[in-house]
Formats: C-alpha cells, sequence, structure tokens
C-alpha cells in the first residue's frame, strides 16, 4: 500500500478509477465539483484535517477492516457475482498500483490481489445486512445527510450534485481519509437524502 498515498462504497465527475469506482465524468461542472471537493479534503494543511473518517479505523458489519484477507471477505458478504480482470490500459490507478481481478458482491466493488482483498466501494442499495463501522458513524442505508451534517458541517456544505454512473443523481461529499492530509479521499453519494455508496476515490 502506498502509505495510505498514502493511501481503500466514491466522485463521479472524474472517470480515473474505471471500473474500480464506476464514476464518470458527465458534464461541464465536474470542473467546479473538482474544486470543491479539493477545497474541502484539504481545509487547513497546518492543522490537519478536520474532518475525516479515519480510513484504518473502519470495519465492515463492525468486524473486517477494509483491506483483509480474501477468504474471510467471502465468508462474510458472500461468494461474488462476478469476477472481471480490467484491462489495466483503461485504469489509470489502482490501490496497489499493480494488476488486480475485480469482484463485485451485490453491487460493491473489491480489488482482488490473490489472498489480499481491498474493497473500494461499497452500495448500500440492496439493504442486505451491510454497514460500514468508524469512530464517529455508523454508516449504512438508514444514514441521512443530516446526521451526516451534524459531524461534518464543512463537508456537507460543499456538497455538489452529480449524474453518477450507474447510480444516477446523487448529492457527493467528500471527506478525508485521515487527520493527515493525502491526495485520495471518500465519496458519499446520497439520494432522496439517504446515503447509498461510498468509495474510496484516488485522482490520476
Amino acid at each position: 500500500m502506498k502509505n495510505l498515498r498514502y493511501l481503500l462504497v466514491l466522485g463521479g465527475f472524474i472517470s480515473c478509477r474505471n471500473a474500480s469506482t464506476n464514476v464518470a465524468m458527465v458534464d461541464s461542472k465536474a470542473a467546479n465539483a473538482t474544486k470543491s471537493i479539493d477545497t474541502t479534503v484539504k481545509q487547513n494543511l497546518s492543522a490537519g484535517n478536520r474532518e475525516y473518517i479515519d480510513f484504518n479505523s473502519v470495519r465492515i458489519n463492525g468486524k473486517l477492516p477494509l483491506i483483509t484477507k480474501t477468504t474471510l471477505l467471502y465468508k462474510l458478504l458472500g461468494k461474488p457475482d462476478s469476477i472481471v480482470v480490467p484491462n489495466m490500459d483503461n485504469i489509470c490507478t489502482s490501490f496497489y498500483d499493480k494488476p488486480f481481478k475485480q469482484a463485485y458482491i451485490k453491487k460493491s466493488n473489491i480489488e482482488i490481489y490473490g489472498d489480499t482483498a481491498v474493497v473500494t466501494s461499497i452500495n448500500f442499495e440492496s439493504r442486505f445486512s451491510l454497514d460500514l463501522k468508524t469512530k464517529t458513524i455508523r454508516l449504512n442505508h438508514n444514514t441521512t445527510l443530516l446526521e451526516l451534517q451534524r459531524l461534518f458541517p464543512n463537508a456537507v456544505k460543499s456538497q455538489t450534485e452529480l449524474d453518477v454512473d450507474k447510480l444516477g443523481k446523487a448529492v457527493s461529499v467528500s471527506l478525508a481519509l485521515s487527520e493527515r492530509f493525502s491526495d485520495g479521499s471518500w465519496l458519499l453519494f446520497f439520494k432522496n437524502g439517504k446515503l447509498v455508496r461510498i468509495d474510496y476515490f484516488m485522482p490520476c
């Protein structure tokens, strides 16, 4: 791992991750959306990020981290609905910057590196017993934008409405991965005020 590039379900404005996050650039508002996200994530570099969800603290269903053994993840979430080998020429970045297999489990995306699995996108639309437990909030299909606003007011204030590939119109909120600044970020997508997906996003 590139120390979380430091660096792993999210932005509907740049199709950098292609199959990894399934996010597409859709219109001319993309540039403004990117600027908004950059501003939110960087915040105050000298003081560190004030609003963030620590990547290393996240647990799937309160049990597994986002980087885990492939067999353990399959045991928790079930076998993949499909596994594909992406064309690396079409992938501008991946978690480990090397070839991987892309597994899909109920619309959630996992990068498979042999016996290591990296969850890069969690989809809550299917509502099968799935959530992400963090130190500050439990994220699932019941999580509301208002709930997120109470914890991360600045991030929600910078929200952007986007047309996201395979998701449609959604409100996007960007959050840092840790107190320390990095290029990556979380992208949380809301529809009708409810969380439908969270992605790990790394720009090209």
